[in-house]
């Protein structure tokens, strides 16, 4: 696939998107060469393909047995070896306890409950509990999600598209989209402080939450929204954001974006309402 395609291809790809992830954690937690890492969702395994140019032992899984025999195919074509793929699901993982130093969970807590008879919070908090489990003493977690509160999500949630939904509590919610759609809101996301709560509540200790800029997708400029106000967006990370998305061709409402992210922080309401978070958290 070609920087110029915009969208979801660029996203579904996930190749750039990995690359980001893994210069921001090697600035966290340094270098990830002699560390064992699983991808919890891998897709089509941009993310794992990123890390295995920094790592030697990746774990790649995903549910979907389709997905993962495309993604075998992608690794087939490239010659690339030292990944390990298997098709599970992410509340029940495969590994004994204290198997990785990293386990990544990249825009996928959401839909873990998806297609699920059980309740989507408790799949999603089956699925930290399972990453809790499997990695070492002081392994970190990597979670990014979308942010509930940001404002287009009050219009159309971004994975099923129903609206109104992320405005109320979840069980409303829930009800709300049979009542509008014919089907259940099954993918909820969260805001800055219920993915504290979550997180506290299966046990992880240091809990830092960053927002991802522009998007977790594609994080630019990784601003920690622990520390206190003012947390300012400097001039210098504007002009970072706009000429990399430039030079990947996604430019669709950029102006505007990056004057809604100014204004956020300026006003201190980047918590409340900034579109996605990238969270560390260690055991």
């Amino acid at each position: 696939m070609s920087p110029g395609s915009e969208g979801f291809d660029f996203w579904l790809d996930g190749l750039e998107r990995g690359r980001k992830m893994v210069d921001f954690l090697q600035e966290k937690i340094g270098p990830l060469h002699e560390k064992r890492i699983l991808d919890v969702g891998c897709g089509l395994g941009g993310i794992s393909i990123a890390f295995n140019e920094k790592s030697s032992c990746i774990f790649s899984l995903d549910r979907n047995e389709k997905i993962i025999s495309r993604f075998k195919r992608r690794l087939s074509d490239k010659n690339i070896r030292g990944i390990y793929f298997l098709q599970a699901d992410s509340s029940r993982l495969p590994f004994l306890n204290n198997s990785f130093d990293l386990v990544i969970i990249n825009g996928v807590l959401e839909w873990v409950g998806h297609d699920k008879d059980e309740d989507p919070i408790s799949s999603q908090l089956h699925t930290l509990s399972e990453a809790m489990r499997v990695l070492k003493k002081d392994g970190i977690l990597y979670l990014a999600i979308e942010n509930r509160f940001y404002p287009i999500n009050f219009i159309r949630d971004p994975h099923l598209g129903i609206p109104f939904v992320t405005l109320l509590p979840y069980r409303l919610g829930y009800k709300l989209a049979y009542f509008l759609k014919g089907y259940y809101y099954t993918t909820p996301i969260h805001s800055y402080w219920w993915l504290k709560r979550m997180l506290k509540r299966i046990g992880f200790s240091r809990i830092c939450i960053y927002a991802g800029l522009i998007h977790y997708q594609y994080p630019v400029v990784n601003i920690n929204l622990d520390n206190k106000y003012p947390r300012f967006l400097q001039r210098g990370s504007i002009s970072k954001i706009i000429t990399s998305y430039r030079n990947f061709n996604l430019k669709r409402g950029l102006f505007l974006k990056v004057l809604f992210l100014r204004a956020i922080f300026l006003l201190g309401i980047d918590r409340l309402l900034v579109h996605s978070f990238i969270v560390l958290a260690q055991k």
